[in-house]
């Protein structure tokens, strides 16, 4: 299977000629690892970057908490107002008005095929094209169950992502932003290429180096 769980809990996507690479950490947060071309079944957890921070990077309530912060660790999906500073993934404001989210791993399946996306333009496979992975998080002050979706296509070096959130608790909330996926990449060697347009200017190509 294109999809490997380890016993410690890192979750390791294999496309034809890439690898995605994740875990998830102390206090059950998901870590990024690691995505780009195809590596061995090695350990990777070095590439969270456990290391010191400054005074200002707020500290989570865990026992390497001098060594790891929402701020500076490259988190799997960012969310806002729990310390990480980066333009989050996901916000959600309850019915009070406050708009912090905190998401932990709760559980995972994995199984063949793509699920469908209801009323959604998407991508789609049988079950013997792909495999899928469901993470599933809870926020526990809103009672929000986010779930993201990693679909592996065998044959391509394609992996495509989703997320559904899902209230469980009788309060409602209100979603304020939320985007299909979040990864971090060093900015060496990259450019963002945009491709907009008007009328009788189409399809211009804008690249900007990301520094």
């Amino acid at each position: 299977m294109s999809i490997k769980v380890t016993d410690n809990r890192v979750f390791k996507l294999y496309t034809k000629d890439t690898s995605y690479i994740f875990a998830v950490g102390e206090g059950n947060m998901l870590l990024h690892q690691y995505y780009g071309g195809y590596v061995s079944d090695d350990d990777l957890s070095y590439y969270a970057k456990y290391q010191r921070h400054g005074g200002v990077c707020p500290k989570p309530a865990f026992p390497t908490a001098d060594y790891f912060s929402t701020d500076v660790n490259r988190m799997e999906y960012s969310v806002n107002g729990t310390g990480d500073y980066r333009v989050s993934a996901l916000q959600i404001k309850d019915n009070d008005g406050h708009a912090s989210t905190d998401i932990r791993y709760v559980g995972h399946k994995i199984y063949p095929g793509k699920p469908v996306i209801p009323g959604m333009p998407a991508t789609y496979a049988t079950e013997e094209e792909a495999d899928t992975l469901e993470i599933d998080a809870i926020d526990a002050h809103t009672g929000a169950l986010v779930t993201l979706f990693y679909t592996v296509f065998k044959n391509h070096s394609a992996i495509t992502r989703h997320v559904r959130v899902k209230n469980t608790y009788d309060k409602s909330f209100d979603i304020e932003r939320i985007y299909s996926a979040c990864v971090d990449f060093y900015a060496e060697n990259f450019e963002l290429l945009h491709i907009y347009g008007m009328w009788g200017k189409e399809r211009i190509v804008e690249r900007n180096k990301l520094n």
